[in-house]
């Protein structure tokens, strides 16, 4: 005759309560700023004046001397979906619904028929333009998104300097935006 296992039941109870512990330790701090979860017809307004769109207005108007609301940016970004922004922002840190992430700055141009080359900052010459993103402190979440030739190259890698901070500034991708050509 077989005898019954006996049941772990104290440790699935333990892992239970390990579980939740480690969901509300990881649940970052969106849960106690829901404010910064605001939407507009859908879209989320932090994103609105967050850096990308900024830097992204500014390529276009040196582009095509066209003017684009940082609004309207912001939106086509977001509308290509909010997950990954959404699912870190209630992890890690509220403020990550400012974050674009380079593939959507990069669908943003290729959109419009733009040619986007990885590149550094030295090898640009004044008549390109591109778009760098920089960092400063991490713990500080000092990520930023900047325009070249609104910015200067100097204005670029002195960027967080320049802000009266005392750190320096890591050029961490460089993005050049060129047209592609008409078949």
């Amino acid at each position: 005759m077989m005898k019954a296992k006996p049941t772990n039941r104290p440790f699935k109870n333990l892992a239970w309560v390990l579980s939740v512990w480690f969901l509300f330790l990881h649940s970052g701090c969106g849960l106690l700023n829901p404010d910064s979860f605001m939407t507009e017809n859908g879209y989320y307004t932090r994103h609105y004046n967050s850096c990308a769109p900024e830097a992204i207005q500014d390529a276009m108007e040196e582009l095509e001397d066209k003017i684009i609301t940082t609004k309207s940016i912001s939106t086509e970004i977001q509308d290509n979906g909010n997950f990954c922004r959404v699912f870190l922002a209630t992890t890690i840190h509220h403020n990550i619904l400012w974050v674009t992430f380079p593939e959507e700055l990069k669908k943003y141009f290729t959109k419009r028929g733009y040619k986007i080359i990885e590149t550094d900052l030295k090898s640009l010459k004044p008549d390109d333009v591109a778009i760098a993103l920089i960092k400063g402190r991490i713990i500080h979440g000092e990520w930023h998104w900047i325009t070249y030739p609104t910015y200067s190259k100097e204005d670029i890698k002195n960027f967080y300097n320049q802000k009266g901070l005392d750190t320096n500034t890591s050029i961490m991708s460089v993005y050049k935006i060129k047209k592609e050509a008409a078949n």
